[in-house]
């Protein structure tokens, strides 16, 4: 997997898509809001001047998403959340996460953002001088080596077992990279970014919590890491994407 596809979780002008065509108007009203373009000029990492000037921006976009929530459900992000609908909560809970991320990662005075500003260079250079598919060449083949030690249909496609498996790897991986050559405050960004939009790898990497106990269960126990640094990220990130608290 290419390194910008996990970036693309550290990016707070992203967009999600309501999931009710009766509104269809209002979210392509978002969409244009969104950063999207602009951030993919930056290989969805601003440098701190850039962000100064896009947060005004993610802010508006965050701020048409919440109006359009209570707009079209008459409920508020929070009531929506807990909607049995499951997509209208999946969406709410997104939009939730990135709300949250955009006020931490735009607050100067933020945790999040001491970690992002010194780091953001060298995560840029990481992204672009490392080798593109490294961690998905040795996801798929740390999965399919796992997969051959079960019963697990090795003919079935890019299944959602396989896909949470592989794509967790990948984030490991890449954050075990990052860390090597940046740190522990480009870890901690990282590691705080994927919290926050826990929903969207939720709705995206299939990672159900039948599926998360096998990650962070029978396949990271499959595993050999030649360092204890290493186990301790992949162990810390597997229980934040299996749904377990994340130790960093």
């Amino acid at each position: 997997m290419n390194a910008l596809v996990v970036i693309l979780f550290c990016i707070v002008g992203g967009s999600v898509a309501f999931p009710y065509n009766m509104c269809e108007r209002e979210s392509e009203r978002c969409y244009e809001l969104s950063s999207r373009g602009q951030l993919r000029g930056m290989n969805y990492l601003p440098t701190v001047e850039q962000l100064r000037v896009m947060c005004p921006k993610f802010v508006q976009y965050i701020d048409c998403e919440k109006d359009l929530v209570k707009t079209c459900t008459g409920k508020s992000i929070e009531e929506v959340m807990t909607s049995s609908n499951r997509s209208l909560a999946e969406y709410a809970s997104q939009v939730s996460g990135y709300d949250s991320l955009t006020a931490d990662i735009c607050n100067e005075n933020s945790a999040l953002h001491r970690d992002y500003a010194p780091s953001v260079e060298c995560v840029r250079n990481v992204v672009q001088s490392g080798p593109p598919y490294e961690c998905g060449d040795a996801g798929r083949e740390a999965v399919k080596a796992y997969l051959n030690s079960t019963k697990y249909d090795q003919n079935e496609e890019d299944g959602p077992t396989k896909k949470c498996l592989r794509i967790s790897y990948s984030i490991a991986c890449f954050v075990n990279r990052l860390v090597k050559s940046c740190g522990e405050s480009a870890e901690r960004a990282l590691v705080t970014t994927l919290q926050k939009l826990r929903p969207l790898a939720d709705s995206e990497y299939a990672c159900t919590a039948e599926i998360g106990l096998v990650l962070r269960g029978a396949f990271f126990e499959s595993l050999t890491f030649d360092t204890e640094e290493k186990k301790r990220l992949f162990q810390s990130v597997f229980e934040m994407l299996a749904g377990g608290i994340l130790n960093v």
